[in-house]
């Protein structure tokens, strides 16, 4: 994400160091008891895993230090 800020602030904005300093957990969250959409997502992410185009979305957005090792419904 921090490359795809720094080519759209066409120069105002520079990466000053390579380490992560306030590194963050982003999850997908559903409601309680809503299995459909759980399901569904999963579904969705596993496709796109096998498909690659999870890897190909990770690198054209330079987003690194994505594990699989995350909580599974």
């Amino acid at each position: 994400m921090v490359s795809l800020f720094t080519q759209r602030s066409k120069g105002r904005l520079k990466v000053s160091s390579p380490q992560t300093i306030y590194p963050q957990t982003l999850g997908i969250y559903v409601r309680r008891g809503n299995t459909a959409l759980a399901k569904q997502l999963t579904s969705a992410l596993k496709t796109l895993r096998d498909n690659g185009e999870y890897h190909a979305l990770l690198q054209k957005y330079a987003v690194y230090g994505i594990t699989d090792n995350a909580p599974q419904p």
